[in-house]
């Protein structure tokens, strides 16, 4: 196909003026914990919920490596026009760049990439060229985890992003805070803030720009149920997918019954299969609005089998759907997402919970090849008489049933450690697990 010269201009006048109007953004941009580092043997893919902060995570890089703009190329593909472009006309992008700035790119930025037809053709021809550090993102309406590893065979390596951390919070609100030094007001305003974590979650929009959480995630919601799964998974029983996105909100940090969910529907008429309500559990997942735990089982069939928990990517979603306050579920929750930043990108273990016969039950259970690492409760305890026997318990139950030496409780304000029914457990409050250094 030949170009237009006329095109080739606009692609060129392109270039020049997304760095331009990126300026004043850099300037506003707050630095993020996740740590990028592209190369040229590896394609780098954030993914991550929608409106977590994907694209400014390009643009951090770029201020935190103070990119001069000869050194890199950036391109949104929903950008007016430029999906217009043929393929051919894309992969010359590195050669105009080089007859602008007389060099070629170091790092080429690609957003949104799924608006573009023929996206995995030319991404995959600029890696093999081995001149370019190349780092993309998706939308997760159109471009998840799965198909990124399926399009780039295994030259991806996927970062996650996902709403800022407590940690990172803390920094935005100007909280001055040093590891194991912290005099008793400070104390006192993080653990104020971390309430407030809790109730309204860390999307960039609500943190950074004040837009009222139950304005932005009645719009988030909407937009992910309708652009992520209706619209993606092409669902025809609307109603049902309204229902389960609720039934799973209202879940969170619990065991989630497909089973009591399918009877409730049937009982109120719905049609539909058990296996639909199993696909809608796992559309939610891949548009990164909830995850699903398994029940520990050194059976991996068991395991697979057994019910499942399901946590938010985000505590904010809960309050949305309700405005009751569970501070130990939103505890719970937010250990878990801090979990998963912490095990990304590499997934170096594996997140479980356990139960047994009887009813005891461990929140976590973390777990790599070698073994069972480690074993987590939460709750929300002020003081140690306010731990209750039966997390205590628990704990004791499968530190025997996993051969799992360590343990530790999370509580909302009691730290020290517990000696009792013949073993020793540590108890660390949220706010300082949040926050530490340290890695899992």
């Amino acid at each position: 196909m030949i170009s237009s010269p006329y095109i080739i201009m606009d692609l060129k006048q392109y270039l020049l003026d997304k760095k331009a109007y990126l300026k004043p953004i850099l300037d506003e941009v707050e630095p993020r914990e996740i740590n990028l580092e592209p190369n040229r043997n590896i394609i780098t893919a954030i993914i991550g919920p929608r409106r977590a902060g994907k694209t400014y995570l390009f643009y951090s890089f770029i201020k935190e490596r103070k990119l001069k703009d000869e050194e890199y190329l950036i391109i949104n593909f929903e950008d007016a026009g430029i999906s217009d472009l043929s393929e051919e006309e894309v992969l010359k992008c590195t050669l105009y760049h080089q007859e602008l700035y007389g060099a070629q790119p170091k790092y080429l930025f690609f957003d949104e990439v799924q608006a573009f037809d023929g996206w995995e053709r030319v991404v995959y021809t600029l890696y093999e060229r081995k001149l370019y550090s190349i780092v993309l993102t998706g939308s997760s309406s159109k471009l998840l985890s799965r198909e990124i590893a399926t399009q780039l065979r295994g030259r991806s390596m996927p970062v996650l992003v996902l709403p800022f951390s407590f940690k990172e919070l803390i920094g935005i609100k100007g909280v001055q805070y040093t590891e194991g030094k912290v005099d008793s007001m400070t104390a006192s305003a993080i653990k104020n803030l971390l309430r407030e974590y809790l109730q309204n979650g860390g999307f960039p929009d609500v943190v950074l720009h004040n837009v009222q959480p139950a304005d932005f995630f009645r719009e988030y919601v909407d937009v992910l149920l309708f652009k992520d799964v209706v619209e993606r998974e092409k669902i025809r029983n609307i109603e049902a997918a309204k229902f389960m996105i609720k039934a799973v909100a209202a879940s969170f940090s619990k065991e989630f019954s497909i089973n009591k969910n399918y009877l409730l529907l049937k009982s109120n008429g719905a049609g539909i299969g058990k296996k639909t309500l199993y696909s809608y559990l796992s559309y939610f997942e891949d548009a990164f609005f909830s995850f699903v735990v398994q029940k520990f089982d050194f059976s991996i069939k068991k395991s697979a089998l057994s019910s499942k928990k399901v946590y938010l990517c985000d505590t904010g979603i809960s309050s949305y759907f309700s405005q009751a306050k569970d501070i130990g579920r939103l505890m719970e929750n937010a250990v878990f997402v801090e979990l998963m930043r912490k095990n990304s990108p590499h997934r170096s273990f594996n997140i479980y919970y356990w139960k047994d016969s009887n009813g005891s039950e461990v929140d976590f259970v973390i777990k790599d090849g070698s073994g069972v690492r480690e074993l987590l409760q939460v709750t929300y305890a002020s003081s140690k008489e306010e731990i209750e026997e039966r997390e205590l318990s628990a704990l004791r139950k499968a530190k025997k049933a996993l051969r799992c030496s360590k343990a530790k409780i999370i509580t909302w304000d009691f730290e020290g450690e517990i000696n009792k029914y013949g073993i020793r457990v540590e108890c660390t409050p949220l706010w300082k697990w949040l926050l530490s250094s340290h890695e899992i």
